[in-house]
């Protein structure tokens, strides 16, 4: 049987107690709010994109919740009870197949600095 985050945060296996995104317990109910239930009953999510930690996942599914796109975020790694924090797993971002193209679209729209010189420039008032 599935379980459903009590905030919207996805669907999980029976096994699963307690929500990885936002460590609520899970329930057997479909979220009441109605545009998460939209969301359970449009079919499976679908893979939108890997990150390579929690704090990137956490960033990505706050940019694409605020453009109203209902985001899964499974982390990976070895499993439950590794010696590890999952926050340094990488993570899978999933949204509904219907928003996969606006989620690309709204990805290819963010500017991702890589080389912290290069990010230092941008905060540096002086130049």
């Amino acid at each position: 049987m599935t379980k459903y985050c009590p905030e919207g945060d996805g669907a999980f296996d029976d096994w699963v107690t307690s929500c990885p995104e936002c460590g609520s317990t899970l329930t057997d109910n479909v979220p009441d709010d109605a545009f998460m239930r939209q969301a359970y009953d449009s079919g499976p999510p679908v893979h939108l994109q890997t990150v390579p930690n929690e704090i990137e996942a956490g960033m990505l599914s706050s940019i694409l919740r605020d453009a109203s796109i209902p985001v899964l975020v499974r982390p990976g790694g070895p499993g439950l009870g590794a010696w590890a924090s999952a926050a340094t797993f990488e993570h899978a971002v999933y949204v509904r197949e219907s928003d996969l193209d606006r989620a690309r679209e709204i990805l290819s729209e963010i500017e991702v600095v890589d080389d912290l010189e290069n990010f230092e420039e941008y905060d540096d008032p002086d130049r």
